[in-house]
């Protein structure tokens, strides 16, 4: 399903979620668990366990596929159509672009704390974002634009994400530890 990327949770309460979830664990480690595990190991388990991967965009890696579609252009206000009781269709193409990633891919539902209002659509997938279009004959020769338009926001919103979870990241040890 194609969602809006970055507009589902508030990044700052995720992160301050996944601390509290950190700290709840610290608390309830049993006294064996305790005495019986290094303090560097368990410190090291628990930054792994609860560390947060930045997304990082694979732009080189793109891969594109494309076909013929149907497109319903009864809204568009461009064109003369004399049926307004229902959808007209004109032949037109889908580009479904695969932009591979690393990173946890809940990361795209989070909105940082400095954002975009016009956030692009994807699939979400496990390592990938699928971005379709679909255009009319005329704007063909605008799909690219469209998409350096929509990667340049995935790529803002992923730098500022990760800018925020590398600050959670770097104080991961020093709250495991205590």
């Amino acid at each position: 399903m194609t969602d809006r990327l970055f507009s589902t949770y508030d990044l700052g309460a995720t992160i301050e979620k996944q601390g509290q979830v950190l700290a709840g664990e610290v608390n309830s480690l049993s006294e064996n668990e305790v005495l019986n595990t290094s303090h560097e190991d368990m410190v090291k388990y628990l930054v792994e366990k609860h560390r947060i991967n930045p997304l990082v965009i694979d732009e080189s890696g793109i891969h594109a596929d494309y076909g013929d579609t149907q497109i319903d252009v009864s809204g568009d206000p461009r064109r003369v159509t004399f049926e307004r009781s229902g959808p007209v269709y004109i032949t037109g193409t889908r580009f479904i672009f695969h932009v591979p990633f690393t990173g946890d891919s809940e990361l795209f539902k989070c909105q940082p704390s400095t954002y975009r209002l016009n956030r692009p659509k994807a699939i979400v997938r496990e390592e990938e974002l699928v971005l379709t279009y679909d255009v009319t004959k005329e704007e063909v020769e605008n799909i690219r634009e469209k998409l350096n338009g929509d990667l340049q926001v995935i790529q803002e919103h992923a730098q500022r994400i990760s800018q925020e979870a590398e600050k959670f990241n770097l104080e991961l040890p020093i709250n495991a530890a205590r």
